[in-house]
């Protein structure tokens, strides 16, 4: 879900992906899902770090 996550938010500020859909806060909503998605990222690294030693 990461990576998906992590490409939303990308396709949704870089390109014109569902430019017709969502006509106002496409910066605010794929910064949103690109956080997320780092969030989670760092998090799932956090518990493997702490678990493998």
């Amino acid at each position: 879900m990461i990576v998906i996550y992590l490409l939303f938010g990308a396709a949704l500020l870089f390109t014109d992906f569902l430019a017709d859909k969502i006509t106002s806060s496409r910066e605010l909503i794929g910064i949103v899902f690109v956080g997320y998605s780092l969030f989670r990222a760092f998090g799932i690294y956090r518990d493997l770090k702490n678990t493998g030693s």
